[in-house]
């Protein structure tokens, strides 16, 4: 096909404009943008379009292989991963405490700064404390008997106060499970003399 043949002809979704010269035409697309093909790939059929033709049969495709039911659980098993036995958990966390590098033997270590209350309410010991008194409670307010198993309204409260009884820092009998607002309530009434038992 002679060069001034390809003008005015379509070619998939190109409409050849004009000559550009170096083999080249000017064309325009269906969705409206201008392009400029040589002459040799839009008469094999390799330039279809500016590039919109590839994308939409891209998107296509994948949506047709995203929606097969291998990629939804292989999409699935990548966010959520493979579920642990509970004897795997139980190696984890063990691995994972005897690996732990604390104190000076930390990277962040700066010369025992941290306050011993932080420290200790922070620790592995003071979690496991934690957890034994809402297992113990069933994870329910010993006062007005709201119940969160999720563990975030909910607080383990030392009945004989964390300060002044260090050697029950730790025992889960001096452990009771509050709310979060019947907590505060608890120390309000504390600090205004009035304070009542936590049972």
């Amino acid at each position: 096909m002679k060069r001034l043949e390809l003008q005015g002809k379509r070619f998939g979704r190109l409409l050849v404009l004009e000559y550009a010269g170096n083999y080249s035409f000017e064309c325009m697309c269906d969705c409206g943008n201008l392009i400029t093909a040589k002459s040799g790939s839009i008469r094999s059929g390799d330039t279809q379009s500016c590039g919109c033709l590839h994308r939409e049969r891209s998107s296509e495709n994948m949506a047709r292989v995203n929606k097969t039911p291998a990629m939804i659980e292989r999409q699935r098993k990548a966010f959520t991963g493979k579920p642990l036995s509970d004897a795997a958990k139980k190696k984890v966390s063990e691995y994972q405490r005897s690996h732990r590098r604390l104190g000076a033997d930390n990277s962040q270590w700066k010369g025992g700064i941290t306050p011993i209350s932080f420290a200790i309410r922070n620790s592995t010991d003071y979690a496991d404390w934690r957890m034994g008194v809402f297992r113990r409670d069933g994870f329910r307010c010993t006062t007005c008997g709201t119940v969160n198993k999720v563990g975030n309204n909910i607080c383990a409260h030392h009945i004989r106060s964390f300060k002044d009884f260090p050697e029950l820092r730790m025992d889960v009998d001096n452990g009771t499970t509050l709310c979060k607002e019947c907590h505060l309530k608890f120390h309000a009434d504390e600090r205004r003399g009035t304070k009542r038992k936590a049972s």
